[in-house]
């Protein structure tokens, strides 16, 4: 009994692993990529198949997106209201278990956080006071957070562009609703509704036969906030409470949630490199770049290393590396990559 007791024990601690901890631009704890349970979720779940159809990486962010949905089944009935455990959401799917948004969520959340792409659950609100789960994700393609919403398998347009969730709220606040494109599905699969058709019908699931996208769901922009961590298999505690709600001109009346914070705060740029250049003392034709991931604007969840392209080759580098003023002048790309090795954005250093 005694050895059950350890092994069990054992197994336990290798599952664990810390959680990150960001301080800058607003507090947010990350999952961390060393977790074993994501790595078990991207191995048992065979949605890395399904999403290599995709060109790009928000190509396969949006893949993703249509392989939640297809694997789920929603239903207003769902015995499981609240469960954001993606690995037993998914031992449950196989048993035919119905769920709502808040499963849709935690799966994409979490499956993308097994490729490496920092995602965030998010939660919208109505006048009423319904509410709706779905997720935000960074793109490193685009260089913005991007709205991706599962349960419905819609992501949002403007222009060919993909649309965070703030921009969505920000049209829909000036009436100007009718430039963006809801996207149904992905890849070969994927529909196009403009704004000017709604209400429009997607799918045939439960909840598009009684929740069509139509201004009902429009009405969900009403409020926007953002669960404080990522760290859903960690961390099983309710994550509600943890979130920060934006106020702003419309809902500042009836926002009363402490943790309120500013537009251009909650959707701060990610996996972008900062720099410092100094003047070497002893060589004033030679600078000395220092490189951060963690930044007062900007962080980098799960860091491993820094890379400067080299010769149309990408090489890694320390943090701290020399370079002549005058191919400052052309200017040095570099970026961060994480853990699993996803490089984020590329920023170009010069010399001012």
């Amino acid at each position: 009994m005694r050895s059950l007791v350890i092994l069990l024990f054992i197994i336990a601690i290798g599952n664990l692993s810390a959680a990150e901890k960001q301080i800058y631009p607003y507090k947010f704890t990350h999952e961390s990529l060393d977790d074993q349970r994501l790595a078990k979720l991207r191995k048992t779940c065979n949605f890395e198949e399904y999403i290599s159809a995709g060109k790009t990486e928000y190509e396969q962010m949006v893949l993703l997106k249509d392989w939640v949905y297809s694997s789920l089944r929603y239903s207003f009935r769902s015995p499981v209201p609240v469960l954001l455990d993606s690995l037993e959401i998914m031992r449950l799917a196989g048993e035919g278990t119905t769920f709502l948004c808040t499963s849709y969520a935690a799966l994409y959340l979490q499956c993308a956080l097994s490729m490496g792409w920092t995602s965030r659950y998010i939660f919208l609100r109505m006048p009423n006071g319904k509410q709706h789960a779905s997720v935000d994700i960074w793109s490193n393609q685009h260089k913005k957070w991007v709205y991706m919403d599962p349960t419905w398998n819609i992501n949002i347009e403007e222009k060919g562009v993909p649309m965070s969730i703030l921009e969505i709220r920000q049209r829909w606040l000036s009436k100007k609703i009718r430039s963006v494109v809801f996207v149904f599905s992905g890849g070969k699969k994927a529909v196009y509704f403009k704004s000017s058709r709604l209400p429009f019908k997607g799918g045939n699931s439960e909840l598009w036969q009684v929740r069509p996208v139509g201004a009902a769901w429009l009405s969900y922009l009403n409020e926007i906030s953002i669960v404080n961590r990522n760290n859903l298999f960690s961390d099983s505690s309710d994550i509600y409470p943890e979130r920060y709600v934006i106020k702003d001109r419309n809902n500042r009346k009836t926002v009363k949630n402490k943790g309120t914070i500013s537009e251009s705060i909650f959707f701060s740029p990610c996996n972008i490199p900062d720099y410092i250049i100094n003047k070497l003392k002893d060589d004033p034709d030679t600078m000395e770049i220092k490189l951060t991931y963690n930044t007062k604007t900007s962080f980098t969840p799960s860091f491993d290393h820094f890379e400067m392209e080299d010769e149309n080759k990408w090489i890694t580098i320390d943090n701290k590396f020399v370079a002549q003023k005058n191919r400052l002048q052309t200017g040095i790309k570099v970026r961060t990559v994480n853990k699993l090795g996803v490089a984020g954005p590329t920023v170009t250093i010069k010399s001012k």
